[in-house]
Order: structure tokens, then sequence, then C-alpha cells
């Protein structure tokens, strides 16, 4: 009985997944080859992409980008890489592809071959998609027995029991205490139900001294050290750009980062944003003067701080314009630093605008209204609420009735939605901070929803695939949440508001506009 004891133990270890053996030394080297396309040793890698055999480094063109994290390939460009896992390679009967080349399984050395020269087991030249890569054998070889491992290696944050997710949000800031309590008391539902498959949702927050370089020193050492799956809602306090980068260097999928601006540049891959930005405001503003009666056909001054994203901001308006039957429009920068008000007011009338689009904050605004009123000159005032809304009730009055802001989201208090309420008031979350807990409630909701649909086996680019096959996700939002392959804006357009007379808020001047 004690020899069948023993074999059982030893059957049992060898069908232990290869997951929960740590990978050696030379896996771990090969992993950082295969999904950087960097030597841990600090050879060079570099490849001859294309017909013409352009060379670029190999963190350019790492095989994880085409062949996906998981090794299972995924389209690009019409392009559809085979599966690279090993059990794929090896399979005894070979290969025949869709072009008809065949050729017999692979082994180490044809793999190698594959990867430096571009033939496959038969000598057939592969496809001139696939790089051909210069690559200092030892760096090759761990490759190869990454390769063996890929299939078994699981992302992190995964085990029998749990779904580990991250978040990074500044310290002494209210608003990131209600995001953390907004995404904890979302998970706890989920766990409260039985989880995701048998898992539980676990979260892990690491805080940060509110200064930009802290924000992603915190969300690196969240990604390297605390064994995440995915961050939800972080809030990189005036470093989105950077976080964004460093999710595509990490291959790490991000969805709904909380940020003021939002999106600045070409969005990457792995970060799923919820709202619009300062360009998508901006957008939507023009939108609404085009369709308000006060203002339709009449000319527009935009004035902008002189810095990147309100440049960026006011060269997607003029991009727009040139699509659109826009009035007259004229753009100008002032100083971002120290702006003088009286002569950016006076600039600005003479233009003979009727509306001026203000980008940006809620001191300038208030500064620029104030030296507009000594003028005698009231144009109507447009400006993004995630930027100047707390200047609403502070500007002189006879600008009362003529001040909108644009909101990629509905403002809070009696715009979110009655489930929303009912599970503010469940959690005893506060109604103060309620943008930030809502905007945090949604992306939680959102990852859950693309974990269940994930399946049992979730990976990071099983996750990216279902965020982006999200075609109306219906959140708490009046708007569905939809993204796409080149789409990583959820909810885009936004809404116009005014200052309620009576000082009680906002009133809705517009419907959703959306900027599809």
């Amino acid at each position: 009985m004690l020899a069948r004891a023993a074999g059982f133990a030893l059957a049992l270890v060898a069908a232990l997944p290869l997951a929960a053996q740590p990978l050696s030394a030379a896996e771990a080297a090969g992993r950082r080859v295969y999904i950087e396309g960097t030597s841990p040793a600090g050879h060079e890698i570099s490849a001859e992409v294309g017909m013409a055999g352009a060379v670029l480094p190999g963190t350019a063109v790492p095989c994880a980008n085409c062949h996906g994290r998981d090794g299972l390939g995924r389209a690009e460009g019409g392009v559809v890489p085979p599966p690279i896992v090993w059990s794929q390679l090896t399979r005894s009967y070979g290969h025949v592809h869709d072009n008809g080349r065949a050729h017999p399984p692979f082994d180490e050395a044809s793999v190698a071959r594959a990867v430096t020269q571009g033939v496959d087991p038969a000598g057939n030249t592969l496809d001139s998609a696939m790089p051909r890569f210069h690559i200092h054998p030892d760096d090759l070889r761990n490759l190869v027995a990454y390769l063996k491992r890929l299939e078994s290696d699981v992302d992190p944050g995964i085990s029998d029991t749990a779904i580990r997710v991250g978040t990074v949000l500044p310290e002494g800031i209210a608003a990131g205490d209600a995001m953390r309590k907004a995404i904890e008391s979302a998970f706890d539902d989920v766990n409260a139900s039985g989880g995701l498959y048998g898992r539980r949702l676990e979260l892990v927050v690491r805080t940060y001294a509110p200064r930009p370089d802290a924000a992603v020193e915190a969300a690196r050492a969240v990604v390297d050290r605390d064994d995440v799956l995915a961050l939800v809602s972080p809030f990189a306090l005036g470093a989105e750009a950077p976080l964004a980068a460093l999710a595509e260097q990490k291959h790490v999928p991000v969805v709904g980062p909380f940020t003021v601006r939002g999106p600045h540049g070409a969005p990457g891959r792995y970060t799923f944003y919820l709202f619009g930005g300062l360009p998508e405001q901006a957008q939507v503003l023009v939108e609404f003067a085009l369709a308000y009666p006060a203002l339709a056909g009449k000319p527009v001054v935009l004035l902008h701080p002189d810095e990147a994203t309100a440049r960026d901001a006011a060269a997607s308006v003029q991009s727009r314009c040139e699509t659109r039957a826009c009035p007259p429009l004229r753009v100008m920068a002032y100083g971002a630093a120290s702006p003088d008000a009286a002569a950016l007011a006076r600039q600005a009338r003479d233009t003979k605008a009727d509306a001026v689009i203000f980008l940006g904050g809620s001191d300038d605004l208030e500064r620029f209204a104030m030296a507009a009123d000594a003028l005698g000159w009231h144009p109507a005032l447009l400006a993004a609420g995630t930027l100047a809304g707390r200047a609403a009730g502070r500007l002189p009055q006879p600008f009362q009735g003529r001040f909108f802001l644009a909101y990629p989201t509905a403002p809070p208090r009696g715009n979110t939605s009655d489930a929303f309420d009912r599970f503010a008031a469940k959690h005893q979350l506060a109604a103060a901070n309620e943008l930030p807990a809502f905007s945090s409630f949604i992306a939680a909701s959102l990852l859950v929803d693309a974990l269940q649909r994930t399946g049992r086996e979730v990976s990071r680019e099983r996750l990216v695939a279902e965020l982006e096959a999200t075609t109306a996700y219906r959140s708490l939002l009046a708007q569905p949440i939809r993204y796409g392959p080149r789409r990583r804006i959820g909810a885009l357009g936004g809404h116009v508001v005014a200052p309620a007379p009576d000082g009680s808020g906002f009133r809705a001047v517009s419907a959703w506009i959306a900027l599809d």
C-alpha cells in the first residue's frame, strides 16, 4: 500500500501544471527575449523586417508583438501569425499551411533557423512579415527554452483561487480614497456572489505622494513586484502618458485610468480609457456651438495655454473643423505660467468673436472673465468641465446663462444612475468625490464583465482581446461603452451643461454629443 501511495503521489506531482514550477534561469531569460526583445546579458538584438530588409532593434519587434503573450498569434494588418507554443510546433504530423506550404515538425535546431534565417524545417522561406533576427547564440538558446514553457507560463496575478488586480492612487487626496472604496466595494459584491469561475477578486493598492514621478514608480512597483494581472482605475496624477507607456512595455492591461486631461498621443494597445480627455471635450464644445441656436454661425475664438495637451486639443478642433461647417475660428495661445488676463481679453475681444472656447483651468478662466467684464465684453464662454468646472458660480454676473461646460460624462449628483445610487448607499460611499468614485466603479464593472467573457483560462492577452471586443457594454452611463482594434476610448463624446440659475448644480443643455 505504501508503494501504491508513493506512486500516486508521484503521478499527482507529474500531473501538476508546469505553471506551478518557477522558470529556470534560461527560461526566465528567454521570456525577456520573447516579450521585450531584449537580452538580459546585454547582447544586441536586431531584426531585418519586410521585403526591403529594414533593420530594427529587437525591442521594436519582439516575438510577443505578433504571436501574442500566450503564443497563439493574433491577426494584424492582414497577417495572421501562426501559434508557436511547443505542442503546436512539434506535433508529429507536421504542418500544412493555408497557402499550401508544408513541412515536418519543428525541433530546437529548426526553430533556431526559423528565427534567424526565416525558413521552416523543410527549407521553405517564411512570410516576409516574419523578422529575421540577429541574436546572440546564448539568447537564442534561452528563447527556445522559453518557447517550451510558453504554453504553461501563467500570467501574473492568477492562481486557482484568486485573480489579483492592482491600482495606484495618490495619498492624502479624498478622491483617491473614494476611488479605492468604490473598486473594493465592486469586487466585494462579485466575491459575495461566488467570484469569477471559483476565483476571488483581490485588489492590490499602492499609494504615492502626489507628484508625477512617484505615480509611475508606484505603477512600476505594483506591476513588477505585486503579482497582478491588470490595473484598474489607476489615478496617475500628471503622469498619464508614462503610465500608458509602462503598460505597453510590460504588456499589462489598464482598464479605465482616471485622468483629468484624458488620453495623450496615440492610444496604445493595453490601455482602455472610459472617456475622452481635453481634445474630445473641445470637439464636443465645437459641435455644441454648431447646433446651439444662440451660437450657430457666430465667430469663435479658441484660447488655450501654450502646453502640449492643450495644443493637441486645439489641433483636434481645427482638424474637426476641416470636415465640418464650422463658424470662423481663431486659435490663440497664452503663456501657461503667468498669463496676462487683461491683454488676452483685449486680443480676444478684437477678433469680434461672440463665443470663446477656453481650454485652460478654473483660475485662468476666472481671471479672463473678470478682464473681459472690465472691458464690457461678454461673449459666451465654453470650457472643459474637468479643467474649469470650479469656475461655476465665480464668474461675473453678466456671464450667467452664457457659461457652458463639456463633460465626458454627466456631472455628479442627480445624473448618476439609480443603480449607482443604490450601490453607493449600500457601501456608504460619500457624495463628495462622486465623479471619481463613479468612474472607478464603471472601470471595475467593465473589468469584471471582460473577465467573465474570458472564462476560466484567463490571461492578459485574452483579457485584452475581450476588452477590444466590447461593442456595447451597458454600463451605468446613458451611452454604451465600446472598443475596437483601433479604438481605446469607450464613450467617445460628451455632454454640455450649464450652472443652474439657483446655484444648485448643473442643468443639461445638450443630449449626449457623439464624436464617432
